[in-house]
């Protein structure tokens, strides 16, 4: 539930649709662009410009659009509730502009507030039937309750009114896969893929949907096709120095490789990943015991032994007590205090002799 209104949330968030200027003399951000990415600093700025009787009540209404979205992300720890405030105030000043209603259905759902939620998109599409991100927001809330048919239905209609928006075919996708009906599915996240840009998706301070290239291989890779899943991957992967690539990209590809058995090929993604998601990522030690995990299962048990020797060298303790639990479990009897001992490397030594001891290493505990 949590992750689908984060998505949801991510959605709403996204900017679309116009507004009327204000005129130059506006402080910078406060109406020239409803997605202005403000700070703490220009808040206050801004509520005195939408303080100014001279502005039209759409001028206001946007205003108060973008003061939103600068506490959405600033007035921790109750931003949200802080942004409602800001996009009830947007309404009051324009009962006719729908943008604050998708927005606050957003953070309405991250409060777990479908009901609300749900009933700002219906007053939004009152206001403007072809939003896209309100038909959208309304189909994943229809996700949420596990009403696929309808979930389908809504996405349809935002594909409808934005055929060239890849965000609508990506979640129609979503939709899809929820009902079952994958080849469909398939054709829409291609759709998806193939107008993405990383860059011009990024839009500065707002929260964003990842790229539909992982989920279109991950739906190859359930419908039997990990070789076509791996080719997905690629795509966005080779030719492309570290700093370009996402490091997720690189573990999704390395779980496709090994589903092909291509396990050298799939620790070396792993490693990859490690370098580019840096030091003190909470995951990394299990990417790196997974990597010297596939190594040996490749058959390369030297360089997996070096691996693993190394992480013990490291003293981390949730590594060595990973390393202890598994031997612990595999018959091997070893302490399990957290620390490195003569015992330990040599109960790990056995275990790197005998084929298939230390396949499981690299799983999660």
């Amino acid at each position: 539930m949590k992750r689908h209104l984060k998505i949801l949330a991510s959605l709403l968030l996204l900017g679309c649709g116009s507004s009327t200027f204000a005129a130059a003399s506006a402080p910078n951000g406060c109406t020239g662009d409803i997605m202005g990415n403000l700070n703490k600093k220009d808040v206050a700025a801004c509520e005195a410009y939408a303080s100014d009787p001279a502005l039209s009540p759409r001028e206001r209404a946007t205003a108060y659009v973008n003061i939103g979205h600068a506490l959405r992300y600033t007035a921790y720890p109750d931003g949200a509730a802080k942004a409602i405030e800001a996009w009830t105030k947007s309404t009051e000043a324009d009962p006719s502009f729908a943008e604050p209603l998708v927005l606050m259905s957003g953070a309405e759902l991250e409060t777990t507030r479908p009901d609300m939620a749900f009933q700002h998109l219906q007053q939004a599409l009152a206001l403007d039937p072809k939003h896209w991100r309100a038909l959208v927001g309304v189909s994943n809330i229809y996700m949420l309750v596990d009403q696929r048919d309808e979930a389908v239905a809504w996405a349809r209609k935002a594909v409808a009114v934005a055929p060239d928006v890849r965000l609508t075919h990506q979640y129609l996708a979503k939709a899809l896969v929820a009902a079952g009906q994958y080849e469909e599915a398939l054709h829409e996240y291609e759709r998806a893929a193939k107008g993405f840009d990383r860059a011009a998706a990024e839009l500065p301070g707002m929260v964003q949907e990842g790229s539909p290239w992982p989920e279109l291989a991950q739906l190859r890779n359930k419908l039997g096709f990990p070789r076509w899943a791996i080719s997905t991957m690629s795509q966005v992967i080779d030719g492309k120095p570290d700093y370009a690539i996402e490091a997720s990209d690189l573990t999704w590809r390395a779980k496709f490789l090994e589903a092909a058995g291509e396990y050298a090929k799939a620790a070396d993604d792993l490693d990859r990943a490690v370098k580019i998601f840096g030091p003190g990522y909470p995951t990394n030690e299990q990417l790196l015991a997974h990597a010297a995990m596939l190594r040996a299962k490749g058959g390369d048990t030297q360089v997996a032994g070096d691996s693993f020797r190394d992480m013990l060298r490291q003293g981390k303790p949730q590594t060595i007590l990973r390393i202890q639990v598994f031997l612990k479990n595999s018959g091997f009897d070893v302490a399990i205090d957290g620390k490195v001992s003569p015992k330990l490397q040599a109960a790990l030594d056995s275990c790197l002799e005998k084929k298939g001891c230390i396949e499981a290493f690299g799983q999660p505990i």
